[in-house]
Formats: structure tokens, sequence, C-alpha cells
């Protein structure tokens, strides 16, 4: 090894949740070189500072609160003079309506009100005096205040505008109601809430950065802090990548480092950048396709596409993750450095399961677990894969270990299923209480004794199956209790005293609910530490990879779970892409389904699994790992990194 360098790596997310950036970062500095690990501040990842478990020091730079008030004030740009202007012409309109129609009106009705008093004056002082002379020769009109007293006569305007609106106020607030709803809708327009929630957003990482407040300007467009698409998409795409790029220089300059190791695109101009300024190398480490990502816009992939052309013919060394992404890479852009091959592989590591994942997701211990590890995006099949849970055998489950977008909607969709599957054996319940009419009406004077305080019968009659159902779902949680219910529900029945020629009948109903809570096919638990990964792992039957072939990344993906879930001895089942199936039918480690899977197609290939063909691919597995691991790609790396800095 040539003498230690200092090594940048960027990385465009929190740094320390990224397995193979650490690894690999940790690899460089057992062989001696000063690492300096840079990643993003997020939400959850909200440290400036940090350690990897082996002590590679991370950073996270401050991007939000510059991208956020960049934005914030793009808007005020685009939106202030048009609120001054709406402003403008809503108080020209106002005075004009004040002056041409309410003052005129509000100075007829005092002209009216002063000649009927006039007019009653005369009257009554004809009544009672013999005088010829009338009391008042003219009336008192508007004009004549307006002549005398300016200001009086604007006060006794609004008098009358507001004596008006106390007799018309019922239809006035519907008018008013109405344009509230009418100011709601517009105050509430995407166009302008989105800049009131970045501006929020951003003040909150100001406050923690510890820089300046925000100014008057930026808070005065204070309602989602989702992309609107269109304008805002493009803005927002802008300021974020700049602000990033940015922060990612001002920490290279900082640091001064002699290589910059660049994982992903998001990094590589501001790697570029530094390379032009400081002289230091670029190594580019790509572990996707990003100009085919399944979830990019086709503005965000053409933007991508330009990134590569104007900074790949400036790195000096070339990364990624496997042969067919490499293959990609070397056609499209030749003037790339030959690629050197880094597997997403993972140290081998051997555990003793300790339940932990049938615990988690409150299963019996003898459960069969589909697994499904990663995160909650689009594309992955996810939605199907929930779906074809809730047609798999009795004693198979599937578990999603992980976070992101999708999980509400996996959940809701969860709920939706087990409920559908709860419903049907409600019907199936009716109907095989139905069949025997003999029965029946036995059977339903057990459920009124069960369901009743102390033993005393309700005087409402408790339909079967519902009875049924609430005794055995009271208290289930794990399989021990759900005996245990059983049980009571049982013994229950029998202390009522009564015949039980229907006890098998009643029996068999409740033995069918015994199983309801195995309905909930689907279970989530948490994203688990790296560090006890395959503990966690460990747990499932099988690992299931069931992507979707949208797009050359996904084709040729080579997702971490290809040696996570053998590490553990969880054989995988994929979705037949290429580098999956290359790698599965290679070392014989599991088994593929079509590239789209389907419901039918996810349900039939666990059905066939047998534990003879588990134990085979457990065995395989083990070999897999033992030929295909980190220990043995670690040196790739570094003599690449020798290679570039020398």
């Amino acid at each position: 090894m040539s003498e230690p360098k200092r090594i940048l790596a960027f990385v465009p997310n929190g740094a320390s949740t990224d397995n193979r950036v650490v690894r690999e970062a940790e690899s460089l500095k057992a062989a001696g070189h000063d690492v300096l690990l840079v990643g993003l501040r997020l939400p959850n990842l909200p440290g400036s500072e940090a350690f990897s478990p082996k002590g590679v020091r991370i950073r996270r730079i401050d991007w939000q609160y510059r991208a956020f008030s960049h934005i914030a004030m793009v808007y005020a740009a685009i939106l202030l003079p048009l609120l001054a202007a709406v402003t403008l012409v809503a108080v020209v309109l106002g005075w004009y309506i004040y002056n041409g129609v309410l003052a005129p009106l509000a100075g007829a009705l005092f002209n009216a009100v002063s000649d009927l008093i006039r007019l009653l004056g005369n009257w009554f002082h004809g009544l009672i005096s013999s005088s010829q002379a009338p009391l008042f020769a003219t009336g008192y009109s508007i004009e004549d205040i307006a002549a005398t007293h300016p200001m009086a006569y604007h006060v006794v305007v609004v008098v009358i505008l507001y004596l008006i609106y106390l007799v018309l106020r019922q239809p006035f607030n519907r008018f008013g109601n109405a344009i509230g709803l009418l100011y709601k809708q517009v105050i509430n327009n995407p166009a302008i809430s989105v800049v009131r929630q970045k501006v929020r957003y951003a003040r909150n990482y100001g406050e923690n950065e510890n820089v300046q407040q925000y100014t008057l300007l930026e808070s005065l467009l204070a309602p989602t802090n989702t992309a609107q698409g269109g304008f805002h998409e493009r803005i927002s795409h802008h300021f974020v990548a700049k602000s990033r790029i940015n922060g990612f220089v001002e920490a290279g300059r900082a640091f001064r480092p002699d290589v910059i190791h660049c994982h992903e695109i998001g990094p590589l101009p501001a790697a570029i950048a530094l390379k032009k300024e400081l002289g230091c190398r670029v190594i580019y480490d790509a572990h996707e396709i990003y100009d085919d990502l399944a979830n990019a816009s086709s503005r965000m992939s053409a933007a991508h596409q330009a990134i590569h052309k104007e900074c790949l013919p400036h790195v000096d060394g070339f990364v990624t993750v496997n042969e067919a992404i490499a293959d990609y890479y070397v056609r499209t852009y030749p003037a790339l450095p030959s690629p050197v091959i880094m597997p997403n592989s993972v140290y081998p590591k051997s555990v003793t399961y300790d339940g932990r994942l049938h615990e988690a997701a409150k299963l019996p211990q003898g459960a069969k677990i589909i697994l499904y590890q990663g995160g909650f995006s689009p594309h992955r099949g996810l939605p199907i894969l929930l779906e074809a849970a809730f047609s798999l055998p009795e004693d198979w489950y599937v578990v999603f270990m992980g976070r992101g977008p999708l999980e509400d909607q996996l959940r809701d969709g969860a709920a939706a299923f087990q409920a559908e599957a709860l419903s049907r054996l409600r019907k199936g319940l009716t109907l095989e209480a139905l069949a025997d009419n003999d029965d029946l009406e036995r059977l339903t004077t057990l459920a009124q004794v069960a369901a009743g305080e102390n033993g005393t019968p309700i005087m409402r009659e408790v339909p079967l199956e519902e009875f049924a159902l609430s005794k055995a779902l009271e208290t289930m949680t794990e399989e021990d209790t759900i005996k245990e219910t059983i049980g009571r529900t049982v013994a229950e029945l029998r202390d009522a005293e009564y015949q039980l020629s229907a006890e098998r009948k009643v029996r068999r109903i409740i033995d069918s609910v015994r199983f309801s809570r195995k309905f909930e096919k689907a279970r989530f638990v948490p994203m688990a530490p790296h560090s006890e990964l395959v503990e966690w792992t460990s747990g499932g039957t099988i690992g299931i990879i069931p992507y979707e072939n949208i797009g050359l990344n996904h084709w040729n993906c080579s997702p971490n779970k290809i040696w996570e879930y053998p590490n553990a001895g969880l054989p995988i089942l994929a979705s037949r892409l290429n580098y999956l199936t290359r790698t599965i039918q290679k070392w014989d480690i599991g088994w593929t389904i079509a590239s789209d899977p389907t419901v039918a197609e996810i349900v039939a290939a666990i059905r066939a699994i047998t534990d003879a063909e588990l134990e085979q691919k457990r065995a395989a597995c083990k070999r897999f790992i033992d030929a295909d691991n980190y220990t043995l790609h670690e040196k790739r790396l570094l003599s690449l990194m020798d290679k570039v800095a020398a």
C-alpha cells in the first residue's frame, strides 16, 4: 500500500444508514487512510457529527435552510408584486364602490329619513299650533353635512351602513361566508400553500442550525411540503441540488482531500468542482443506473444524463455494483475508466436465532415467514406481495421490515384485506349454523348465556358467528393465548348446565374462529439496526425480492438483499430479472417467479416449496456467502484507491 491519503467520501443521504458506504469507508480507514464521510442532515438524522461503528468520522451538511429560503424568495419575487397589484385593485375598487354605491345609498336613506322627520314635524306642529307657518322650511340633507363637516359626513355614512348591516345581517353573513370560503381556497392553493410549508420547514432547521431568522418578506409567504409538479418541481429540484452541492463543496474545501470517493450521482458535480479547484482525484461509485431509475420522472432522467455527460470525462476511477450495470456505463460513456466491481456483499456472520422477529411480529415461533426487508418504495411489487399474503397457506405469513413512502398504504391495505377475510369467515359460520335448524336454537341460547354477565342471559339475541368471533378474539395475541381463550370459551358453555348435544358443532365453530387472528397475514416491524440485521433476518423462512420489471435499473439491479438474506440462511424468492435470475440460478439459492409477478404466481411458488427444498437451498446459501462476501471484494477497492492516489 502507498502512503496514507486524505479520503473524502460523499453520499447523498444520512451516511450512517447506508451500509455499503459505511463498509467501504471503514475498509479505507482500516487500511490507514484518513477518511471523512460526508452526508446530509435529514429529519431522522439531524446531528451534524457522528461516528460509524468502527470509528469513521461522519459529517452531515446543513442544506435545508438555504434551499428552502431560496425557494421562498423565488415565490416572493413572483407573488408579492401580484399581491401588491391585487391589493391596489381591491383598494381602488373598494373606494369606487364606497363613493359610487354605498355612500349615495346611505345619503339617500339619510335624506329620506330627514324629509320624513320634517313632514311629520310640520304635520304635528299644525295639529297643536294655530300658526300657518311650517316648523321646518327645508330638510337637513346629507349634502349639507358633507359641505360643512366632511369627517362627520363619513361617520354618518358608516353609521348608516352599519345600521343597514344590522337589519340585513343574515344575508350579509351568508355572503361573507362565501367570500371567506373563496379566500381559503385561494390561500390554500398549492402554489401559495407550498411556500408557507417550505418556510416553516426551513425555519425549523434554521433554528437547529443556529443560523439567522427568516426575513419579514419570507415570513409573509407563510399552507404542503410535497412537490406540486411543473414549476414548483423544477425550482425545488434546482435549489435543493444547488444547496447540497454547495454544502459538499464547502466540506471539501475545509478537508482538502487527496481523493474524493463519490457515492451516487447527487454529489458528483461537487466532486468534479473540487477536483478542478483543489487538484484532487475523483472515484465515482455508481450504485445504480441513474439514467433510468424506476421512480424518476423524464425530467430527472434527462438531468442525470446531463450530469453524467459533463462530469464522467473528469473521473479518475469508476466503481459499480455488478457486471451488467458496468456494461451499461462502458457502452454509454466510453470515456470512463475501466470499471471495478464492488458488489453489495456483506461480511459473513453466523448466528443462532433468538426468536426476536417472531416476537416483534406477534407470531408463534413455528410460523413460516416470507420476509421483505428494505424500503417501502413504488415499483418493488409490495402491493402485490401484500395481496398474496392473504392467500398463503395457513402457516405462512409475510413480514414487512423497514419503512418508506408506501408504509401507510400497505398498512391500510392489510387492514382492508383482513376485514374482508374475517367477513368471509363470519358468513361461513352463519351458513354452518343455519345448516342444522335443530341445533340453531340451542346454539343461540348458549351464545346468550355465555355472553351475559355473571352467567345471566342477556335480553337480546347474539348472532352465533359474532359470539364465537368476539369470544375468541378478546385476548388473542399469541398462539398460547389463543389456546387458553378457546379453553375458557368451551368451559363457559359447559358451566351453563345445558345439554350440549351440539357441543361438537360449537367446538368446530370455535376452532374455526381460533385461526381468525391468522387472517392478519401481513405483519409490520421497524427497520433493524444494521449491526443486528442478521439476528433479525434469520427469523425468516425465505426472503423475497418482488421487484417490478420497470426500466434498466431494475432489470440489472443487485440489491443488498441478495447477500443479506443468504447471510442469515434465507433462500430467495425473486422476480425473474436479469442479475437476480443469474445469481439465484448460478448458486441455487432460491426460486424465481415472473419478472412482473402476480398474486397467483407468488402464492403458487410458496405452496410448491417443500421442507426438503428449504434445507437444500439453505445449504446453498452458506456456500454462496463463503464464496462471495465483502472480505473477498474489499481488496479491489483498496487497490483502486492506491492506483488513483499514486
